[in-house]
Parts: structure tokens; C-alpha cells; sequence
């Protein structure tokens, strides 16, 4: 049985006999921690749409049953507030429960990537601001703030 380094701390160490094939960490408790959450990091980023599926499918089996709400909340989850507007209940009459619960899902998609665009853009509005006026740059070390500008 020959030594091997913990691919995590990078010290070497001499596997456990009956683990010896598998173990990759030395044993301390802070390499087996930091493994697992590695692992754990790897596994989420490689099925990273485990979770919406599967709420997704809760929520189309609890639609399809047709459950009450009182029981679990609304069996379809209500669209994001920017839009109330919608008849809602319109769309749950004319594509049914489970099909209301894909439009939610799909809605509320494209306001997270609409707000994600919008915060994007928010930076090259500033560099855009600050090329305007180069007397914006001054931090605090500066005398000159955003809202103190002197002419030349």
C-alpha cells in the first residue's frame, strides 16, 4: 500500500486499507468537507435543472389531481407581481392546470432574463456617465463628487 497525496490539502498520506481504492482525502476533517462540497458544487452544476423539473412536475401532478388549495397553497404557483395584470385565471380555463403551470414558469424566466439584461446595462450607462463628465471619477479621495461639478 503505497502513499498518495488528499487532492485536497495536497499532503500525503497512506489510504485506509479497505478504502484504499476509492479514498481521495487524507482523512482530516476539513479535506473530507471541502471534497464533499467540491462533489456536491460538480454534481449541482452538472444536473442544474434537476430542482425545476422536479418542481415542475410536482406542480403539474398536483394540477392534474386538481387538489384543493387549502391543503398545500394554490396548486398553480401565481405569476411574478409585474404581472397581475394578466387574467390568470383566463389562462388556467383555456390551457388547463398543468399547462398554466409551464406559462408561469416560462414567465417568470423572462422576467429573470429581462432584469438580468437590464442590471447589465445599468455599467455601461455609468462608463457612458463618466466619459460625459470626467469629473464624476473623483472618488472621495477626490475633491470633486457626482453631484458637485465646477465648471473649468
Amino acid at each position: 500500500m503505497g502513499k498518495r497525496p488528499c487532492s485536497v490539502c495536497r499532503r500525503w498520506y497512506t489510504p485506509h486499507p479497505r478504502t484504499r481504492k476509492t479514498q481521495r482525502t487524507c482523512g482530516r476533517e476539513e479535506c473530507r468537507r471541502e471534497r464533499r462540497r467540491r462533489t456536491q458544487a460538480k454534481y449541482r452544476e452538472e444536473h442544474a435543472d434537476y430542482w425545476v423539473e422536479r418542481r415542475l412536475r410536482e406542480q403539474s401532478a398536483r394540477a392534474a389531481k386538481g387538489e384543493s388549495e387549502a391543503r398545500d397553497g394554490p396548486v398553480v404557483r401565481p405569476p411574478p407581481r409585474s404581472m397581475r395584470q394578466v387574467p390568470w385565471e383566463m389562462a388556467q380555463d383555456a390551457f388547463g392546470a398543468e399547462g398554466a403551470v409551464i406559462i408561469a414558469y416560462l414567465a417568470r424566466l423572462v422576467m429573470r432574463s429581462s432584469q438580468d439584461a437590464i442590471r447589465a446595462q445599468v455599467p455601461e450607462r455609468m462608463m457612458e456617465f463618466i466619459q460625459v463628465w470626467p469629473e464624476a471619477r473623483q472618488d472621495a479621495k477626490g475633491v470633486v463628487g457626482i453631484g458637485q461639478y465646477r465648471p473649468p
